[in-house]
């Protein structure tokens, strides 16, 4: 893997985790 590609599966990982935490939030409340 280049940097470029680890650079963009980090970003998606992030925005991913940050959707299921937003919906984990919602569920709980």
């Amino acid at each position: 893997m280049t940097t470029t590609s680890t650079c963009a599966d980090y970003i998606a990982i992030t925005t991913t985790a940050l959707a299921l935490n937003k919906n984990i939030i919602i569920h709980e409340t």
